[in-house]
């Protein structure tokens, strides 16, 4: 749904878009927001947006949440906006659980 409402905003024509993330928790990824757009859409997070905590999602893919070919690019949250890459599921997969907080290879 996020990808084709990407789309759907980058397309848009008749002045700035906006791509909302409403209220709610959103399981997502991996996902890339490309362009280049007609106008680069404002992206507004609302809700949560949450990473897989299986890394077999990531297969070989090096980004969760990737925006790519915009420029001027503006992206809140509006005070309520989270991005929540549940880092800690993967801790034992990049040798970051003992690592006293200098994790150099966290997978997410």
């Amino acid at each position: 749904a996020f990808e084709s409402a990407w789309v759907e905003a980058c397309s848009y024509s008749a002045g700035q878009s906006t791509f909302l993330v409403p209220t709610g928790d959103f399981f997502v990824g991996p996902v890339t927001f490309k362009g280049p757009c007609k106008t680069t859409p404002k992206v507004e997070i609302r809700g949560t947006l949450k990473a897989p905590t299986d890394l077999s999602a990531f297969h070989d893919i090096p980004t969760w949440i990737e925006f790519k070919d915009l420029s001027n690019l503006d992206i809140t949250g509006s005070g309520t906006g989270v991005v929540d890459g549940q880092g800690e599921s993967s801790w034992a997969h990049g040798q970051c659980e003992n690592s006293g907080g200098k994790c150099k290879n966290n997978p997410v």
